[in-house]
């Protein structure tokens, strides 16, 4: 009840554009992890199921969760999670810098203008 009611107010247009857009990136990221995982278990001597699990979005703990469930290899699919874990905190701070814009005396002016 707590998260239903940040939505008091919303626009049910809005709602319904900003789930279609969620539906959208889901399918386009389950469309590029299938793909992946296909091409991966084409070349490498490992179980489809596997793959697909260690490629998929998600917790580590329920990813390994679901390995077991599944009898799949819960360690290759934790190790992966892990990972891209390790990957993403790694890299994050580096496209940050990189894409972070250049201060100058009008963006310093503009922000000291907004901050009175």
């Amino acid at each position: 009840s707590m998260i239903g009611a940040r939505f008091v107010g919303t626009d049910l247009r809005l709602l319904r554009h900003l789930a279609a857009i969620g539906l959208t990136v889901l399918a386009i990221g389950t469309t590029v992890i299938g793909l992946f995982a296909v091409a991966a278990a084409a070349f490498l001597p490992i179980d489809f199921g596997d793959i697909l699990v260690a490629y998929a979005p998600g917790g580590l703990e329920a990813m390994a969760a679901l390995a077991f469930a599944l009898h799949l290899d819960a360690a290759f699919v934790g190790v992966h999670h892990l990972a891209r874990f390790v990957f993403v905190s790694l890299l994050i701070p580096i496209i940050v810098a990189r894409t972070k814009p250049h201060v100058t005396h009008f963006t310093t002016k503009a922000a000291s203008k907004r901050d009175k």
